[in-house]
């Protein structure tokens, strides 16, 4: 059984500007968003986990 009138998602841009202003809970959504993709990218340009994750320096 569906909902008939289900709970609108926040854009994403809502949620960044929350994010910006302070909101934890609005940058705790983004991350759980796009976390996976960003660590992806990070990775594919450094080739090093500890770099890509933030707990790394470049060496």
């Amino acid at each position: 059984m569906t909902s008939r009138n289900p709970v609108p998602r926040k854009t994403d841009a809502s949620l960044a500007r929350k994010a910006r202003d302070g909101d934890q809970q609005a940058f705790a959504e983004l991350f759980q968003r796009y976390g996976d993709k960003v660590f992806d990218e990070a990775f594919g340009m450094v080739r090093e986990w500890d770099v890509a994750d933030g707990s790394g320096r470049v060496s």
